[in-house]
């Protein structure tokens, strides 16, 4: 029968023996979890535009993403391209002055930009959710996003 001293020691020196080991070897352990990411410094592209008939889902031949990096957005609305500031809070983003490109795009990609600067050319802030690497975008004016985490 083993004594509590013994029972209880040998994790611990494995533990110090990793520890060390982990040191002496410049390695390090990076703890990651299931959270969701935060909205600035992914790029999302977009899922839905719930309400609509022909962009929930959004079909991959249509590519539209977002970018929000240091008060900076970066877009492909799945027509132009374009970027602007944007202010980011816990729940809301605030949208500054937006710079887009101007080619005319029938069809879903016309669609799909449309949709995207009804919610995100709004000078009104856009209440933000991130749940399983999902982004929801919800306007002042009811219209939503969806973007996945790509």
């Amino acid at each position: 029968m083993r004594n509590f001293r013994e029972t209880t020691a040998t994790p611990i020196k494995l533990a110090v023996a990793v520890g060390a080991a982990l040191t002496m070897t410049g390695c390090s352990i990076t703890m990651t979890t299931d959270s969701a990411p935060a909205v600035d410094g992914v790029t999302w592209r977009l899922q839905a535009v719930p309400g609509t008939q022909s962009l929930d889902p959004v079909p991959d031949t249509v590519v539209s993403t977002m970018a929000i990096n240091d008060g900076r957005v970066q877009l492909a609305t799945g027509c132009n391209t374009g970027m602007g500031d944007v202010t980011v809070t816990d729940t809301q983003l605030t949208w500054g002055s937006l710079a887009l490109t101007r080619m005319f795009c029938p069809g879903l990609p016309g669609e799909t930009e449309t949709a995207v600067v009804a919610v995100i050319g709004q000078s009104q802030p856009t209440t933000w959710s991130v749940s399983d690497n999902t982004l929801t975008l919800t306007a002042a004016n009811g219209k939503q996003l969806v973007y996945r985490a790509s």
